[in-house]
């Protein structure tokens, strides 16, 4: 799943589900959730009942499987929650490849408190052909002293959910856990295989780039721990990207998923780890996508009510859902990054303005307003509706360029903008 979910309700609740490679041709579902345990820490009784039940129906609405779960918390036990203090558990389920919905309801009786998630995932086929699994946030490891269902191959894995990881000074680390499946293994003729890790900003510029790590075969399938060191890290959103090779046959597969990285204390109500100010940072990069009405609402909103808003918008853009990434909010934040970097005043400048909202120009004209003049005249052509123009004019010569013309019909028209030049109206009313 491209981001975690969460629930929503006066019980708040976390849900990440990593897919692996099954049994019978289905696909291993682990179903890691956090549960905020804080609203019961002041009750005198140190024991909290919490009931989950969880519902998996296919696109026929056929269910599929559904599991109660009864979780008899002591709250004055340590090791059974993370230092947020939110209760962490996990439930596997082997499914059918195809689109799913998943109904999940966690109820307390005694303070009746609910959260609830409603949402769909597409689980992938991972059967008989070369495959990754998602890969599984770990916010530390430890060796296993007993059977424990966060254990693998002897390691207890300490899963985050909310895949939110906290800065230590200017660096972060923490471990991805990833499977590799069906790859070319001859044992008498042994090949290898390579893994690579990239991490990239939302607007696509990379951050992360390990080196290939190369390994000897085994098996015909294999599973690597690695660990994730980001230097001089900020807060935000990031991309986490994993390439595998099959070096004999040559065939690769990737893996994209988000994390999200925060300055302060670990804070799972900051659901995107951005702080106020770069909260509304990020607002007022996509100004030019939001209606009236979205900004009339985002301004009556709380600070967790601006998260929720802005991870229901860019979800509400995701041209294909089934995919690992949401292709059109990596493609405007790539715009936002070329227009604050290309033009100045970025994002507030009109030629910022419709790059991000019309993409780049098909051709563009650049020209002297008339002999000797500092000034000058771009046009930019797009092939909408025909020909569509628009003109902007450096005015004062210090390349901030304004938009005096286009007829395009939402935009600033003015016809008579090149006799306005000739009679030398420069910056008269006809040019805004």
């Amino acid at each position: 799943m491209e981001s975690p979910w969460r629930s929503s309700g006066a019980l708040d609740f976390f849900m990440d589900i990593c897919q692996y490679q099954g049994v019978n041709g289905k696909t291993r579902c682990e179903i890691i959730y956090s549960i905020d345990i804080a609203p019961f820490l002041s009750l005198s009784d140190k024991a909290v009942t919490l009931n989950l039940n969880l519902t998996v129906s296919d696109s026929n609405k056929v269910i599929l499987d559904s599991i109660p779960v009864q979780h008899d918390i002591n709250l004055s036990d340590p090791l059974l929650m993370d230092k947020t203090h939110r209760y962490v558990d996990m439930i596997m389920l082997e499914l059918p490849a195809g689109r799913v919905t998943f109904d999940v309801n966690v109820f307390n009786e005694k303070l009746k408190l609910e959260g609830n998630i409603k949402e769909q995932l597409y689980i992938k086929n991972l059967g008989s052909g070369f495959s990754i699994s998602d890969p599984y946030f770990v916010s530390g490891i430890d060796k296993a002293s007993d059977h424990n269902k966060f254990e693998k191959y002897g390691l207890l894995l300490i899963p985050n959910p909310a895949r939110v990881f906290q800065v230590d000074s200017t660096s972060c680390k923490f471990f991805v856990y990833h499977e590799i499946n069906n790859m070319y293994y001859d044992p008498d003729s042994p090949t290898a295989f390579s893994c690579h890790y990239q991490v990239f900003d939302l607007a696509g510029n990379e951050y992360l780039h390990k080196p290939e790590i190369r390994k000897i075969k085994e098996t015909k399938s294999s599973s690597r721990i690695e660990v994730v060191t980001l230097n001089e890290a900020k807060s935000g959103i990031y991309r986490l990207v994993i390439t595998v090779v099959d070096l004999e046959t040559d065939q690769r597969q990737s893996v994209s998923h988000y994390f999200w990285l925060t300055g302060g204390d670990i804070d799972e109500g900051h659901l995107l780890a951005l702080s106020e100010s770069e909260l509304d940072q990020y607002f007022h990069q996509i100004k030019y996508l939001l209606t009236d009405k979205d900004k009339e609402i985002i301004n009556e909103l709380n600070f967790q009510a601006k998260q929720e808003f802005l991870l229901k918008f860019w979800k509400s853009k995701d041209p294909d859902p089934s995919t690992l990434e949401n292709e059109f909010m990596i493609e405007y934040l790539k715009k936002v990054t070329y227009v604050q970097n290309t033009f100045k005043n970025g994002i507030d400048s009109d030629m910022g303005r419709i790059y991000l909202q019309y993409g780049m120009p098909t051709e563009i004209d650049r020209q002297i307003s008339n002999p000797g003049s500092i000034k000058s005249v771009i046009i930019w052509r797009y092939a909408l509706n025909g020909i569509t123009e628009f003109v902007f004019l450096d005015r004062t010569g210090d390349e901030q360029y304004l938009l005096v013309h286009s007829n395009h019909p939402d935009e600033f028209n003015n016809p008579d903008w090149i006799q306005n030049l000739i009679d030398n109206e420069i910056g008269s009313s006809q040019f805004r």
